[in-house]
């Protein structure tokens, strides 16, 4: 609760989080940190020593691509750690732009937003199923559902397992009815 308390009032680039932590699980930090406006673009890196579907679910829901399952060795953690500070570092620039699309998105800045993943998406070679849920995220945003069912749908095309993708088409079809 304090660290909760804590990232409220101030402002952090980077968490370090365990998946079992005794007040509240990491993956709900994980959500109630996404709910206060002043972060988007802040990082992540897990430890734990098991998780579940539904945490790996909201993990790559919230693109977190760091972490780690215990038992592991000082090398593996130095090797996952000089990777997560070589993305960090911006390194990547397919991540440092999906990353600048995502807060566009967050702030609201929906053209730009939506620039910039197209763009990402037109060079790719393979349609890229997280770039996918994003432009949906987009057009659902400007209330759009046709055009975000049809990215959602690309993205199951993408990734047939994809839950994220399942359950975004499903609240399209909700969203789209409550609008009607």
């Amino acid at each position: 609760q304090y660290a909760l308390k804590s990232a409220e009032s101030e402002m952090y680039d980077v968490f370090f989080l365990r998946l079992e932590m005794p007040d509240m699980p990491g993956v709900v930090f994980l959500q109630k940190i996404k709910e206060m406006s002043h972060y988007s673009n802040e990082s992540y890196f897990f430890v734990g020593s098991s998780f579940n579907p539904g945490m790996l679910e909201i993990l790559k829901e919230h693109d977190v691509q760091h972490v780690m399952l215990k038992p592991f060795s000082s090398d593996k953690f130095f090797e996952k750690f000089d990777s997560f500070k070589q993305f960090e570092n911006g390194n990547n620039p397919f991540n440092k732009a999906f990353k600048a699309a995502k807060v566009l998105l967050r702030k609201k800045d929906f053209d730009k937003s939506r620039l910039l993943a197209e763009k990402i998406n037109s060079t790719v070679k393979q349609p890229i199923e997280k770039v996918l849920i994003l432009l949906g995220d987009i057009e659902t945003a400007v209330q759009e559902f046709i055009k975000a069912r049809a990215y959602y749908e690309q993205a199951l095309q993408a990734n047939p397992e994809s839950t994220i993708a399942k359950k975004r088409i499903a609240k399209n079809y909700i969203d789209q009815k409550a609008f009607a």
